[in-house]
């Protein structure tokens, strides 16, 4: 498009560096969605992997849209990335390209359920629940803190004084979007969103020293997508660390719907036990925590 390089080439300077190579990628791939993938390949280069932030893509593509000609956007793809586009045009398609992240089959939330989840005066479990519920958790509240696909804002409510990093991730961005709105009404700094599956994580190994994962086990559709996430979230975790889930399980597999309205598979405990790996010492007595009551894991 001539009239954005004419753009360009007179307001360059008002560009940071940063915003500079981000433009220049949506310049080139003008009218076409852009993944968060590579956006940020185009941002960071080599090793994008290990510099990846969620919120540094989105907070460029904000300063962007404040700068670029007013008849110019920068579309949201909702879970796919942008497209900068002329007012008025059709995207060329919908679909991202060569992105390391491809849909995974699995329950998708409902408005219903984000509606639900996001509103304090329903009966719900969070994270302030999960850590009155696990026994032995206080030695673990330290240092860099996973918390995997966290549908409610009040979450972050419940990290505002952990001494460390927090990092909460996702692959719907209505999710991210409350998560990062909440830490910036706090003001907390050391909490962060990233967009990223944990079946088949981005995020480098021996990052966390804690990792929660509280009853999204059940978003999962097959045993097999249960044991890609626990493989990839103890490549994430440094050694000495700690994983909290909190799972909802029957005697063989069907599916359970609570106050939420939203149907979710339902796993046998046998089956959790041998994903967790679960062990017996010679006295009988499990390593690892199992509260048969409500399904609650803490493994280490």
């Amino acid at each position: 498009d001539l009239n954005l390089t004419w753009w360009y080439n007179q307001n360059m300077a008002i560009l940071q560096a940063s915003e500079n190579r981000v433009f220049k990628f949506l310049q080139v791939n003008l009218g076409r969605v852009c993944s968060r993938d590579e956006i940020a390949q185009a941002l960071w280069g080599q090793g994008w992997t290990q510099k990846y932030s969620d919120w540094m893509i989105d907070t460029l593509v904000y300063r962007l849209r404040h700068k670029i000609p007013a008849n110019y956007a920068i579309k949201t793809c909702r879970n796919q990335g942008y497209a900068l586009n002329k007012k008025g045009y059709q995207l060329e398609g919908s679909d991202p390209s060569n992105s390391v992240l491809k849909p995974v089959p699995g329950i998708q939330a409902t408005e219903q359920y984000l509606n639900y989840m996001n509103n304090p005066a329903n009966i719900r479990q969070g994270l302030t629940d999960l850590f009155k519920a696990a026994a032995g958790f206080k030695k673990y509240c330290r240092g860099r803190l996973l918390v995997i696909n966290s549908y409610s804002f009040d979450n972050v409510d419940a990290v505002k004084a952990w001494p460390g990093e927090v990092v909460f991730i996702h692959h719907d961005e209505r999710a991210l979007d409350l998560h990062r709105r909440r830490a910036e009404e706090l003001g907390l700094k050391h909490v962060s969103v990233c967009y990223d599956d944990i079946r088949q994580s981005r995020l480098a190994d021996k990052t966390f020293n804690l990792v929660i994962n509280d009853f999204r086990l059940n978003f999962n559709l097959t045993h097999r997508q249960n044991q890609q996430m626990m493989a990839q979230t103890r490549r994430v975790l440094k050694p000495g660390g700690a994983v909290l889930l909190s799972v909802v399980y029957g005697q063989r597999k069907r599916w359970f719907e609570g106050a939420e309205h939203l149907p979710r598979p339902c796993f046998p405990k046998s089956d959790y036990e041998k994903l967790f790996k679960i062990k017996t010492s010679k006295a009988g007595v499990p390593v690892d925590d199992w509260c048969l009551t409500s399904g609650l894991v803490l493994l280490y």
